[in-house]
Parts: structure tokens; sequence; C-alpha cells
């Protein structure tokens, strides 16, 4: 009987972290991955017509890397060009340098790439899309 006991807690030790909620699993975006690609993430993520409060929850709490000490804030649009968006949230993502000097054969230069996403939400506060933006500086 001690046996058949020690047996069922050990598998349910086992097998615990496969039945566990894969929510609460941190997610960590690839900056050098293209454009698409990240977009494709943070819409699985958080997918068209999730709610301000559940996009703010995912990026407060599981979206890595952050920006540390960054405040999450939701900024109503004005953008003619996009008249569905009434409200916008920009995250910042991260940074990462190259070396395309070697690629070139010319005086070696650093490119800072900085990577950012930007939540579309409608005016009942629910996600229309993520734009996924890169900005380039040559040093």
């Amino acid at each position: 009987m001690r046996a058949a006991a020690i047996f069922c807690l050990a598998l349910l030790w086992l097998v615990q972290p496969a039945l566990a909620d894969n929510t609460s699993q941190r997610v960590i975006i690839d900056l050098h991955a293209p454009r698409a690609e990240i977009r494709a993430a943070l819409l699985k993520q958080t997918p068209p017509g999730s709610r301000i409060e559940s996009v703010m929850e995912f990026i407060a709490k599981r979206l890595e890397p952050r920006e540390s000490g960054s405040a999450i804030t939701v900024q109503p649009t004005q953008d003619a060009s996009r008249p569905r968006v009434a409200k916008t949230m920009r995250v910042f993502l991260g940074q990462y340098y190259q070396h395309i000097g070697a690629v070139f054969l010319t005086a070696p230069m650093v490119v800072r790439e900085q990577v950012s996403a930007e939540w579309l939400f409608d005016r009942q506060g629910r996600l229309i899309d993520v734009v996924v933006e890169r900005q380039a500086g040559v040093y």
C-alpha cells in the first residue's frame, strides 16, 4: 500500500508540469526575427478581440525582454489614416547591435536596431492589430 502511494506521488510529480497551465510562462521575443514573425508571436498571445486589460496583463507579467522600469500606458490616437483605431499601446521590446562593416568591406560601422510593438484598439477597447516597428541608427 505504501509503495503504491509513493508511486502515485512520484507519477503526479513527474506529470504535473505537463498538465500545468502554460499561460504563466514567460514569452521571449527574438529581436532578430523578421517583423512578421514577431507580430505573429504577439498575436498568438494577444489575439484580435482581446480586451485592453488582458493585453496589459500579458505585457506586464509575461512578455520578456522588456525595458526595466517602463510603464504601460494607453494613449488615445488622432491618426486620420487609421479611422477604426481609438487607442494604442506602445511597448519597447529591446535593441541589439550589428557590425556591418565586414559585410560591405568598408570601415567598421555599428547599427543599433530598436524594436517596438504597438497594439491597436477600437472604441470598445478590443484589439484590432499589432504593428511591429524597427528603428535603425548608424554609428
